[in-house]
């Protein structure tokens, strides 16, 4: 069964299969059936006003979300978390010589911890090309924002 058919289905359960932008909600979770979960019984819970509550992009994260994604974050290095949050705070894919131009960090280390990060599925790389995805981008901007309150 492919990841899509699963999502659809997922989509289905919640009530939600007949939005008009499924697809486009399954893109922006990039297709992960437990973040689709989450938000789809949030999207349930606040009456299923997809449109509504998804203009323009935006990610939602329910308190589960968040909890999956703090385990996920608790598990890594001090120095996989500031790559990630460099990663988070840039606008698009950051290049790999950026990254050590920009970094005090030796070049062995920081190489050692793009590959953790993208093993774990936390990062994407295309060629020397690193990115976040969305909806981790928009919970390590909420917890900077947090932490800096």
């Amino acid at each position: 069964m492919s990841y899509l058919y699963a999502a659809r289905e997922i989509l289905r359960d919640y009530g939600l299969a007949d939005i008009d932008n499924y697809s486009a909600l399954i893109q922006r979770y990039q297709g992960n059936l437990l973040w689709l979960k989450s938000v789809a019984t949030l999207i349930q819970e606040l009456g299923g006003c997809v449109t509504e509550l998804l203009p323009d992009d935006t990610i939602l994260l329910p308190e589960d979300l968040k909890d999956v994604l703090q385990q996920k974050c608790d598990r890594l290095s001090e120095l996989e978390k500031q790559v990630l949050s460099w990663l988070a705070k840039a606008s698009g894919a950051i290049d790999l010589t950026q990254l050590l131009e920009n970094s005090r960090i030796p070049a062995s280390d920081l190489v050692n911890a793009l590959q953790s990060l993208s093993r774990r599925c936390l990062i994407e790389q295309q060629a020397n090309f690193y990115t976040i995805s969305p909806v981790l981008r928009q919970y390590a901007i909420a917890q900077n924002h947090r932490s800096n309150i």
